[in-house]
């Protein structure tokens, strides 16, 4: 995966090589990553960066450790990280106010709540530390979030240069789409924020004019439904 910049494997059938690939939609970090270190403006003299780049895995990291039921151990990592932060002489120049971590899950994911259910998540975004990063997320929390920044989930196509993308925009636009598709995401059972997916499920499972397809390969991982016109 990291000779393809972290992508994935490359899907030469849907297009070009070079822009079509089996992209993990929890995979962000390892982009940023592969990103960060090319990236032409990068500096190895810690003096000289005005930005410091975390390279941590979190969202992996959490993938591994949703159903582990001591919640030290679940948080070990990120407590790890943010006591080797805080040792570097460059934290302490700012407070890590000049650093910057990118995850490959939700917010939700990393600020256990202590007042309500626990859905497996850990601390690190509510650690006192990371609150003075720059955190990049595929969804933000919408009011606790201040020092966090939404990024979108990647997808299979990253073109490499703009007429790739052009040329990607004018097939679209040229193809005859009859039918209306609407990403529903997968139901989830016993989670209120996600009672509208379940909602709509059952209205298009009741349609004539819809139809429902699931996607995984074990159940129902995700859902789309058509409409017929």
């Amino acid at each position: 995966m990291w000779q393809t910049a972290a992508l994935g494997q490359p899907l030469p059938k849907l297009g070009s090589a070079a822009s079509w690939f089996a992209t993990h939609q929890f995979i962000a970090e390892m982009i940023f990553h592969a990103r960060v270190e090319n990236h032409p403006c990068r500096t190895f003299d810690p003096a000289r960066a005005a930005l410091f780049y975390v390279p941590f895995y979190g969202g992996l990291h959490a993938s591994s450790m949703f159903k582990e039921a001591n919640l030290t151990a679940r948080d070990e990592l990120a407590v790890d990280l943010v006591d080797h932060l805080q040792a570097q002489p460059w934290w302490e120049r700012n407070s890590g106010r000049d650093h910057f971590i990118s995850l490959g899950r939700t917010a939700w994911d990393f600020m256990r709540a202590t007042d309500g259910p626990d859905f497996g998540a850990n601390s690190l975004l509510n650690l006192p530390a990371v609150k003075n990063m720059s955190v990049l997320t595929v969804e933000r929390h919408p009011w606790q979030g201040s020092n966090q920044h939404g990024i979108p989930y990647p997808s299979y196509f990253h073109p490499s240069t703009w007429q790739e993308m052009l040329t990607w925009q004018n097939k679209v636009r040229e193809m005859k789409r009859p039918n209306l598709f609407s990403f529903i995401g997968g139901p989830r059972k016993g989670l209120e924020k996600a009672a509208i997916r379940n909602e709509f499920i059952r209205q298009c499972g009741e349609s004539t004019r819809c139809l429902l397809m699931n996607c995984g390969p074990v159940g129902p991982a995700s859902a789309t439904s058509r409409a017929r016109s």
